[in-house]
């Protein structure tokens, strides 16, 4: 029997693109965020937009998530596309983790 539990922090992965190519390009991302995570985090769920895509990381340690995620998006090239915000569970405000300087709100579209 698996028992749920509820993370205290979401992460918000955000990446520009929207094209079918840029749609299987995410699954394939999401897949490996999934191994690259492990047990340390849950990845949520997708959502596409226009001209980019989220993926939501539920975790209890935001920063060592972020370091495995940014990780990962280095390796796969795709750091340069890529916006990382957190919040506590449930709640409207992020954090914004990545672009390291960047200034300003994130907004989740």
């Amino acid at each position: 029997m698996i028992l749920e539990t509820k993370m205290r922090f979401q992460l918000v992965v955000q990446i520009r693109g929207a094209s079918l190519e840029d749609f299987n390009d995410m699954i394939a991302f999401e897949h490996d965020l999934i191994f690259q995570l492990g047990e340390t985090a849950h990845v949520d769920e997708h959502d596409v937009g226009p001209r980019w895509t989220n993926i939501f990381v539920d975790t209890d340690d935001p920063s060592k998530t972020f370091l495995l995620i940014k990780a990962l998006l280095e390796r796969t090239q795709r750091l340069a596309k890529a916006t990382v915000a957190s919040r506590l569970a449930g709640s409207d405000r992020f954090t914004l983790l990545w672009p390291k300087y960047a200034h300003g709100e994130f907004v989740l579209e």
